[in-house]
């Protein structure tokens, strides 16, 4: 084989190697089994202009493991959402299809097919959660207005609407009297909602119209109001009880032992 020179063309086994730089170094062996055709340098002290000569993108540089892709598409392969703040954009670049913040992926413009459905109006659950009572909670001789239970809920959309139920196992005692029944009131507060005290003046228990004394265990659900967010800030809802009065003959005991056995809270998120 004799020497190739600058902007020389010679065949091998019918292809051919096409130079056309003004110089050509290799120290190395250089094999081919098709077309070579290079207009430029091709010189590995000047890597860019090399890659620019051989029709590499930025792409070309990345690590496997590291890639960033800006523009293009991507057709037929699973995304995976990783990092905290991860947003997949339409081609446009402003319009967000896919977020992802906290574990929490959130979609928009996004038009699903096959067998997954969302409801086209209504309001639809987005999240459930449960907090359990911890451990027995009893008043006697008091007749204050008193928080048992304090469970919280933190909205996870701005905008959506939240309800909170109570699931009690209530103890509630009146001895020497005939009136046993005792306030019950759930405190809903928030800075991105409308406080309400639902249940304001209400009473649970027993009447006896005999005088005879009372004693009643209640285990009941108390399904509270649906509250409007405006932010995401932590609801809080405060589970109260009040003595009809302050005597050692008058009591409540709520049970809880930090399991859905006994009283706890759930709070639903629609959106």
């Amino acid at each position: 084989m004799s020497l190739l020179k600058t902007n020389e063309i010679q065949n091998y086994n019918g292809s051919s190697l096409t130079l056309t730089a003004s110089t050509v170094s290799t120290s190395a062996q250089l094999n081919t089994g098709g077309n070579i055709s290079v207009t430029g340098s091709l010189n590995v002290s000047d890597d860019s202009t090399t890659r620019t000569n051989l029709g590499l993108g930025t792409i070309a540089t990345q690590d496997s493991d590291s890639i960033t892709v800006t523009g293009g598409s991507v057709t037929g392969t699973e995304i995976d959402l990783k990092s905290s703040g991860t947003t997949i954009y339409k081609s446009d670049g402003t319009t967000a299809i896919l977020s992802e913040s906290g574990g929490l992926v959130t979609m928009n413009n996004v038009t699903l097919d096959g067998d997954v459905a969302i409801a086209s109006s209504g309001l639809t659950v987005r999240n459930i959660e449960q907090v359990a009572l911890v451990s027995d909670q009893a008043l006697s001789n008091d007749a204050s207005l008193t928080t048992f239970f304090s469970p919280t809920y933190t909205p996870k959309f701005s905008g959506s609407k939240v309800m909170g139920c109570l699931n009690g196992i209530f103890y509630l005692r009146a001895e020497a009297r005939d009136d046993g029944r005792k306030t019950f009131v759930l405190s809903f507060t928030g800075s991105d909602i409308t406080d309400i005290d639902y249940g304001a003046n209400q009473t649970i228990g027993g009447y006896d119209f005999g005088s005879s004394g009372i004693l009643i265990t209640y285990n009941f659900t108390t399904i509270g109001p649906l509250l409007t967010t405006t932010g995401t800030s932590t609801i809080t809802c405060n589970c109260k009880l009040q003595n009809d009065a302050s005597s050692p003959d008058s009591s409540w005991l709520v049970y809880g032992n930090n399991t859905l056995a006994k009283t706890f809270f759930t709070w639903i998120e629609y959106k």
